[in-house]
């Protein structure tokens, strides 16, 4: 329940205290050092920073000691952090409990509830309601998912059902000490971990959002951070409407904690409960925060306008990226000013040039088997959550970047409640609109025939239809493609792959789907295929307007019946233009080539010698002068015009001859 800070510090302390006995010994030192630079570190060098570090001569560093190492910066602190980081990227941590398997401690729960409770609200300003504080810290051991994983969901339960919630929140807003204070805010903020009913009961208290504004603006610091544990606890179930109806509220109140400059850990903090709202009230996070504060948050450096207290580290970076994601969601209002719309264009462009998408992925494969991530950090993830975030990175282009989420998001279907279902059927369906996330997903056959097909022929899912309709289609169009290119590949010699011709084809369209005409001849350079003129008039009267996959690729390869084009038109100068022997002097590509070739025959069935002196050398910064060269404008002066086959053995000639003048 600790921030994204306390929680990295924790989660790296653990990781290398390697035999688990809580300090980090000498042969834990060693290993620390060994991964930070095995041929600097000595033993005498290791010795000395053990003595450094160890100020009380113990033999060992402790957890206090180990924090003011890596916070200070000495003695290579920081790059201990980095180690950690790096480690704890690639891997998921401890399972979450389920919380329900057993009802042990639910008597003790009962019995704390009762002794914790008895008192009535005119006490809560007195010293009485300090003999309450170690009930408190019962009830609040009790609710820990780490110590107790099989019980704690159970346990919530019973303190909503017993009415505790609006004591406790009289507890945080009146008692005298800080003590109950806080563990009051705690036990309310592990009763909502991650439970919709009592993360509900408690923000539709009528004390929730004033005990919250008392807190936050007169408590000190330490209850402040228990008060926005409280907050993220409530925020992080914003699918609930009841919930989502105090967002706007709950927002106004954390907001100013962001401008705290003597407790980092507080704007840290807020900033986790924003991102929670985010998913929410998104509106509510642009109307509090202008889009370029949004671009800022996700600047790589101070420099560029990152705040100084929001870290880089991998939780950071992926709440930063689900903030961003949510309120890119927004659509954008006709009267949108300029400078916002410039800072929507960087907000965009920072999502996608950071390592948000890499982190997305891990997250979502920790997420589906309850465990935390990174490893040891003690942040668990929503399915829920994540999945309904897909959807809109779909939209923004990113699908390719997230083909690792394919087959966690299947096993969310698998295992998921019926909401979360319907959400990772709808994330799927967005990503397999992008080739490789298809090829990924049906390479998942049991869940396609179990599991999907189930939910299909069951009805109630429409997701689960609209993805096996898309998914088939697309698996046959490449199955058809794959048939296609077998059948012709004896009579071909270097032609593109049906892959490499997916990949083009998805470049405009999903694999399900079709090619109008203007975008088959935007695409046809880039295999490269053409003249667009020739293709136009193999076409001929045929009014086939659109292309599926299927059909382009009949047409690249053809048929017993049907001329194709890449061996009527590409064939000969691919196998030409690709000898080994002449690669070794490194032409340029052929798309470049023939795209040189279509710019400068202006729609015409060829170009002139003229335009090759004139165009297409100079595009390609190539010489005009040497005895050779000028002997082979000799050959080709005149207004004849060279058709592309011509074209590119003349080329290859310029090369060759350009080359033995060097």
């Amino acid at each position: 329940m600790g921030t994204v800070f306390e929680s990295k510090l924790a989660a790296a302390f653990k990781f290398f205290d390697l035999d688990g006995d809580g300090t980090i010994n000498r042969d834990d030192l060693v290993e620390i050092c060994k991964q930070l630079d095995p041929q600097n570190w000595s033993d005498e060098k290791v010795n000395s920073m053990l003595k450094t570090l160890d100020k009380r001569e113990l033999g060992y560093v402790d957890y206090n000691e180990f924090v003011v190492w890596v916070t200070s910066g000495m003695l290579q602190g920081r790059s201990v952090m980095t180690v950690f980081e790096t480690a704890a990227a690639k891997m998921p941590g401890d399972r979450l409990g389920d919380g329900d398997l057993t009802d042990t401690g639910l008597l003790k729960m009962r019995t704390y509830l009762n002794n914790a409770l008895d008192i009535s609200p005119v006490h809560y300003a007195t010293p009485k309601a300090t003999t309450k504080l170690m009930w408190l810290r019962d009830i609040a051991e009790l609710l820990d998912p780490m110590q107790h994983p099989s019980s704690y969901r159970l346990c919530q339960n019973v303190l909503v059902e017993r009415g505790a919630i609006g004591p406790l929140l009289g507890f945080a807003q009146k008692a005298q000490t800080d003590g109950v204070i806080i563990k009051s805010l705690e036990v309310l903020a592990r009763t909502a971990f991650g439970n919709i009913e009592a993360a509900t009961a408690v923000a539709s208290c009528e004390d929730f959002l004033p005990t919250l504004r008392v807190v936050l603006n007169d408590g000190k610091q330490p209850a402040k951070l228990t008060a926005l544990q409280l907050a993220q606890a409530i925020a992080a179930s914003s699918a609930a409407p009841q919930i989502q109806d105090i967002l706007p509220d709950l927002l106004a109140e954390v907001v100013p904690l962001l401008a705290d400059k003597n407790f980092m850990v507080l704007p840290q903090a807020a900033f986790d409960v924003m991102v929670s709202i985010s998913f929410g009230a998104p509106a509510a996070i642009v109307s509090a925060a202008p889009w370029a504060e949004v671009a800022c948050w996700l600047a790589e450096s101070i420099e560029e306008g990152r705040p100084a207290w929001l870290g880089t580290e991998n939780l950071m970076v992926l709440a930063c990226g689900l903030l961003a994601s949510n309120v890119l969601a927004l659509p954008t209002p006709a009267s949108t000013s300029n400078e916002e719309l410039e800072a929507r264009r960087m907000v965009l462009k920072r999502l996608g040039a950071s390592d948000f998408l890499n982190c997305f992925v891990h997250a979502m494969e920790a997420a589906v088997t309850q465990r935390e991530w990174p490893a040891y950090s003690g942040a668990y993830h929503s399915v829920r959550r994540l999945a309904s975030v897909v959807p809109v990175l779909a939209s923004l282009g990113f699908r390719r970047q997230l083909v690792g989420a394919v087959a966690p998001l299947a096993k969310a279907v698998e295992e998921a409640d019926e909401h979360t279902t319907g959400l990772a059927l709808l994330a799927l369906r967005r990503l397999v609109d992008d080739f490789a996330c298809l090829e990924k997903f049906l390479t998942l056959r049991d869940f396609r025939s179990d599991t999907l097909e189930g939910l299909h022929r069951a009805g109630d899912e429409q997701e689960a239809t609209d993805l096996t309709s898309c998914t088939t289609a697309g698996e046959n169009a490449l199955a058809a493609a794959q048939s296609s290119f077998e059948e012709a590949k004896g009579e071909l010699r270097d032609p593109p792959s049906v892959r490499a011709l997916a990949e083009l084809f998805n470049e405009y369209s999903p694999m399900d789907g079709e090619l109008n005409k203007d975008q088959l001849f935007d695409l046809l350079p880039k295999v490269p295929l053409g003249p667009n003129l020739d293709v136009q008039v193999s076409l001929g009267v045929d009014k086939t307007s659109n292309f599926d996959f299927a059909v382009f690729i009949q047409r690249v390869y053809g048929t017993p019946t049907l001329l194709g084009w890449w061996p009527s038109l590409m064939d000969d100068v691919s196998a030409m233009w690709s000898e080994p022997a002449f690669q070794e002097i490194r032409p340029p590509p052929l798309t470049e080539l023939l795209y040189h070739y279509q710019l400068s025959a202006k729609g015409s069935s060829g170009v002139t010698c003229d335009a090759i002196f004139h165009d297409v050398l100079p595009a390609l910064n190539q010489t005009l002068e040497g005895d050779l060269v000028e002997e082979l404008f000799a050959e080709i002066r005149g207004d004849t015009p060279l058709n592309f086959k011509e074209f590119v053995i003349w080329m290859q000639r310029y090369f060759q001859a350009v080359h033995q003048q060097h």
